[in-house]
């Protein structure tokens, strides 16, 4: 697969109307999963707007179609210290901190909210979920 551009949403959406979006957005198609689908298309956009998660978009070569997309969301988490061994809670230290009222160690983690292909028959461009795995990873590690 050659590398397909991925654009988060809010940054394709800038200076487009909400006619725009919605009609753009319509053309991404999930047959194995609705929900898939319905999240891009109902709540990803208002989601980016509220700064709840952030909607990156895998575009077709000519950026005119949806081939893929993802969401992240950045997650907080918390670990009970009494359930860890003291090499795990040296590890923990070096990126988060101790909650001493919880007795819990704090800490944000990446989320892969969403992620789904589009099924859309006349897309002459895919891409397979093992590639969409790597394109977030890749992602997540810049």
């Amino acid at each position: 697969m050659n590398s397909l551009p991925v654009i988060p949403l809010s940054t394709w959406a800038k200076g487009k109307s909400d006619d725009e979006v919605s009609d753009f957005l319509k053309g991404f198609s999930c047959k194995k999963n609705k929900e898939v689908q319905w999240f891009l298309r109902k709540l990803s956009m208002k989601f980016a707007r509220l700064n709840i998660s952030a909607t990156h978009l895998v575009l077709s070569e000519d950026l005119d179609r949806i081939v893929a997309y993802y969401t992240l969301v950045c997650k907080p988490l918390s670990v009970k210290a009494d359930e860890l061994g003291e090499d795990s809670r040296k590890s923990l230290e070096d990126f988060c901190r101790l909650n001493e009222q919880r007795g819990c160690y704090d800490f944000s983690a990446y989320l892969i909210a969403q992620l789904g292909r589009n099924s859309a028959q006349d897309l002459t461009e895919t891409i397979s979920g093992d590639e969409l795995m790597d394109v977030i990873l890749d992602h997540l590690r810049r």
